[in-house]
């Protein structure tokens, strides 16, 4: 069981425009009370052990130099072995928005990383062949996103949208190429 997580700063000051960035780019906001998701984040969560006892499950270790993607690969795991998980929205966990993760510079390092790592993900889930091809099919879908939002750029959201998907794009595009060569 997940939930969403609040973020705010010690005294609350978060600039408008930055937590707005950080609520439409990283927290899942559900219409439903509780819906059926496929993967969740470590920071929120309920799980029973005996789940991680039969599924012999752990956090990939390939992952640690990313400092994220570890949860997004265990819990996918976990749901393709026909496990379910659920986000429930009063399942609420709060978060600390430390400095150095409300710019737009983190915010596209992350999302190059998040590219960088996917292919490993989709590989890991799908096998070599497939993984490969998903991939690139969601490489091209993140330059399809990056070039719409590249013809809106009349608004700031648009130009960080455009940032983000530009960012996952490369960075799935290049992924296979430098993942064990990659240090953050």
């Amino acid at each position: 069981m997940s939930g969403p997580q609040i973020h705010y700063k010690k005294n609350n000051s978060v600039n408008l425009n930055h937590k707005f960035i950080y609520q439409q780019f990283f927290e899942k906001n559900y219409a439903d009370k509780i819906k059926k998701i496929k993967w969740a984040a470590t920071n929120n969560l309920f799980i029973r052990y005996n789940l991680l006892k039969k599924n012999n499950l752990h956090f990939d270790i390939n992952l640690n130099k990313f400092k994220i993607g570890e949860d997004q690969l265990f819990f996918s795991m976990l749901n393709k072995n026909k496990n379910l998980i659920y986000w429930n929205k009063k399942v609420i966990v709060y978060e600390k928005i430390h400095e150095n993760r409300i710019g737009i510079k983190w915010l596209v390092n992350r999302s190059f990383k998040l590219g960088v790592l996917g292919h490993y993900i989709d590989m890991k889930l799908h096998g070599k062949f497939f993984g490969l091809l998903l991939n690139y099919l969601k490489s091209i879908y993140y330059l399809l996103k990056s070039i719409f939002f590249l013809m809106l750029m009349y608004n700031k959201i648009y130009i960080v949208n455009f940032a983000n998907n530009l960012a996952r794009f490369y960075g799935r595009t290049i992924g296979i190429f430098i993942f064990k060569r990659i240090k953050f």
